[in-house]
């Protein structure tokens, strides 16, 4: 189509009236995320079979229009580095499944309200990646489809125009730039998706399967200015990447990442959401440095039975004075798995000792030379353990998410050392007494 040559007949515009229809709804923002893809959608559009108040689930993006995922492929071949020019190219083929919802070449018309007067001459014009415009044939079965900005799949900022060709005063265009603001993890809502985070990196790890050991995916926890917690979660294919640009200690700002009902087994914090951080998520370093470097919520000795009696409790973090530490074991052969582990006495103020078990590398990269040097007491802070119970006695197993700290700047480090300073002299004063008589 010549887009630059005046039209034969100047389009009629639709009647005019005044207000909206009688039968016109309004469903308000364009704010809910899926599940699947991270599309914005409707709250009304969730699944009908979903009850009202829980997390609303939508069907992915991809069964209800067939150019989502072209698009989709498309975009992030662009992004990836050295991607030479490359171009897509639309055939007219009538192909869609019979069992599959509709698709772009099933469509067999569009309604306009105003009815056959109103104006339906658009040009549908889309862009190379030379930056080149070229025009969609009206004939094409994809045409009706394209008229519209139907998703923008991660709800990335970002403009698509539709254009009459009669006068520029027809031109319209559908903006999807969305303006975030800054949440704190508290104030986070599945349901609302212009929210930015700013957050330390607490720690990081590889997910894995149990007991396979298969990895599943990155995890990591962040901690915002007012010292709550959150875990969020990425593909493993997406590993390298936040490996690469979330580092420990740092402190970013993140948007564009989705949310997932956290999984009940092995939950590393008392959440009911987990951050979902996607290719597009956007991780920028910022110099604030004003965030907690911690986040425990510790166990004491007597609530260990407690928790162990619940399915699937939360994971638990302990601290108390390194009773003892063991070398490292080594079991099983090359018939099978070789397994190897430490075991780490932890006392509390009243004496009891609960076993720390550490496997296979972080068994091997325990800093041995660190503690020794460390003047005693020292205090072992362990965070996002396993309770299980070993030869009758409650033991804490290491989990992929463990991290352990020596004598980490915690209240519980400073009661520790007071009691262990109290004691001392307590004991001092004993035998200078028993000397002294």
């Amino acid at each position: 189509m010549d887009t630059d040559a005046l039209p034969t007949q100047e389009p009629v515009a639709p009647p005019q009236r005044e207000g909206a229809p009688l039968d016109y709804m309004s469903f308000g923002g364009c704010h809910q995320v899926c599940q699947h893809c991270g599309a914005l959608f409707w709250l009304e559009k969730k699944k009908a079979e979903m009850a009202a108040s829980a997390l609303p689930q939508y069907r992915s993006a991809v069964q209800n229009n067939a150019l989502v995922r072209l698009f989709r492929t498309a975009r992030d071949k662009l992004l990836e580095a050295d991607i030479p020019n490359f171009q897509i190219r639309l055939f007219g083929v009538i192909g869609a499944n019979q069992y599959e919802l509709p698709t772009a070449d099933t469509i067999g018309a569009i309604f306009y309200e105003g009815g056959p007067e109103s104006m339906t001459d658009y040009d549908v014009v889309i862009e190379r990646h030379s930056r080149e415009p070229e025009s969609v044939n009206k004939l094409h079965p994809a045409y009706m489809a394209l008229q519209f900005p139907l998703l923008f799949i991660y709800g990335e900022e970002g403009q698509m125009a539709l254009t009459g060709d009669a006068e520029p005063s027809l031109k319209a265009t559908v903006s999807a730039t969305l303006q975030r603001s800054l949440a704190y993890f508290t104030d986070l809502n599945p349901a609302d998706n212009n929210k930015f985070i700013e957050a330390r990196v607490y720690h990081k790890w590889i997910a894995m399967k149990v007991p396979s050991l298969i990895p599943t995916g990155f995890s990591c926890i962040l901690l915002d200015k007012k010292g709550s917690a959150i875990q969020a979660n990425a593909d493993l294919k997406e590993k390298a990447c936040f490996e690469r640009d979330l580092q420990i200690n740092s402190v970013y700002k993140i948007q564009g990442f989705g949310f997932e009902k956290t999984d009940s087994w092995g939950k590393t914090l008392d959440n009911d959401i987990t951050l979902c951080f996607r290719k597009h998520t956007q991780i920028d370093l910022l110099k604030d440095d004003d965030y907690p470097y911690h986040y425990f919520n510790f166990a004491a000795y007597n609530e260990l039975g407690g928790r162990l009696e619940k399915k699937n409790p939360i994971l638990t973090d302990y601290i108390g004075y390194i009773h003892n530490k063991e070398k490292v074991k080594e079991y099983g052969g090359a018939t099978g798995n070789k397994i190897k582990l430490r075991n780490i006495g932890i006392r509390n103020l009243n004496n009891n000792v609960v076993v720390f078990t550490i496997w296979n590398e972080k068994a091997d990269n325990f800093e041995e030379e660190e503690y020794a040097r460390m003047q005693q007491p020292v205090i072992l802070a362990v965070s996002s353990c396993y309770l299980k119970t070993y030869g009758g006695q409650i033991q804490l197993s290491a989990t992929a998410a463990t991290s352990y700290y020596f004598n980490p700047p915690v209240d519980e480090t400073t009661d520790l050392l007071a009691a262990y300073d109290h004691n001392e002299k307590s004991i001092l004063l004993t035998l200078l007494t028993l000397n002294w008589n």
